[in-house]
């Protein structure tokens, strides 16, 4: 250190030793700006990944309740309300649940739904063609004018549009069973 601070003193070049420490100062100060951006950086990209990660737990909670608030309306639709089911086993329509599909005017529309969706039953048990159907009419957009009959429906029998989508799956049901065929009864 010496010697250059000789060869630069007979060259008539001097160091001030302010600037050393200028320049030292301020190429830390930098080093450590620029390591905190590296830092923020990093916690940035850290953070968006878990935020995705959350928006995914997020979304299936979500979707959980509103399973469970789905089955929690079928159950309430149950309790309390006016029944249009019989008391017996395979479940039946009764005179109030029979009243509401003439209301409805619906046979076009099932004979359409069960062309459609027969393939989609064949090879199910008797039960298991039931629980389809109650989950697809429970799903399926109606048009404007279904829409409309099933709530005049549901407003004059004292219903909700859940139940009247219940009494369509009945006889949704009824439909997609009468058209198998008594060989794939039985095996089923």
């Amino acid at each position: 250190m010496a010697e250059v601070a000789a060869a630069a003193a007979s060259s008539g070049f001097t160091i001030n030793p302010t600037w050393l420490i200028a320049v030292g100062s301020a190429t830390v100060a930098l080093l450590a700006v620029l390591g905190l951006f590296w830092k923020v950086s990093g916690w940035v990209r850290d953070v968006d990944t878990a935020k995705e990660g959350w928006q995914t737990v997020a979304d299936n909670i979500v979707e959980q309740f509103s399973a469970v608030n789905a089955r929690i309306d079928k159950i309430f639709s149950l309790l309390g309300q006016q029944s249009f089911l019989e008391m017996k086993s395979p479940m039946a329509l009764n005179a109030l649940g029979e009243k509401v599909w003439g209301q409805l005017d619906a046979e076009d529309w099932l004979v359409r739904e069960v062309a459609a969706v027969t393939s989609r039953v064949q090879g199910l048990s008797e039960y298991d063609v039931q629980e389809f159907c109650f989950e697809h009419m429970a799903s399926l957009e109606f048009g404007s004018d279904q829409t409309r009959r099933a709530k005049m429906a549901a407003y004059k029998n004292g219903l909700t549009e859940f139940q009247v989508r219940q009494i369509m799956a009945i006889k949704l049901r009824d439909a997609l069973l009468q058209e198998r065929e008594p060989a794939e009864l039985l095996e089923a």
